[in-house]
């Protein structure tokens, strides 16, 4: 016919590496309030693996293993939530006196990172551990988180008194 002709076998290896997931870490500043009812920021950090994704979301649960089905752990969202994100596309839902805070509709290019804060409180005094469990991120190409994030409130029974 013609044509180049290849007189010998081509042969070749494909490795396959799948992308890495999405990370998360949060902290509260301050970590220790006077009493019950102060105000704390919760700021939670994204920082997505190698591969971009699209409509991440999570929620998190103010209970003491960060799932819906939980024992509340006394944290809320202050009266005032003042919740910000600055994940791209995201919408944050915090309701005021509400135990959970939802993050929807992200889309992060590789290795980008993000954050939402909302003001929190508690409603009573003693120490309260916030969770984001392991495989709580969701996104249409199936990553997740494999860590779990923490946090901790410490809340004072202090007592004010105004002369």
């Amino acid at each position: 016919d013609g044509g180049i002709i290849n007189t010998a076998a081509v042969t070749d290896t494909l490795n396959f590496q799948p992308g890495t997931g999405i990370s998360v870490g949060k902290t509260s500043n301050p970590s220790t309030l006077s009493f019950p009812g102060e105000t704390s920021q919760l700021t939670i950090t994204f920082t997505n693996g190698t591969n971009a994704v699209s409509n991440m979301a999570v929620i998190d649960y103010f209970t003491d293993d960060g799932t819906a089905g939980g024992t509340l752990n006394g944290m809320v969202v202050a009266a005032t939530p003042n919740a910000t994100t600055t994940c791209p596309g995201g919408t944050v839902t915090a309701v005021s006196g509400g135990t959970q805070v939802a993050l929807s509709g992200v889309s992060l290019a590789a290795n980008q990172s993000c954050t939402v804060s909302v003001n929190i409180s508690s409603i009573g005094s003693g120490g309260v551990t916030n969770i984001i469990p392991i495989g709580a991120i969701t996104s249409d190409q199936g990553s997740t988180n494999s860590g779990q994030a923490t946090t901790s409130l410490t809340v004072q029974s202090n007592l004010g008194l105004r002369m």
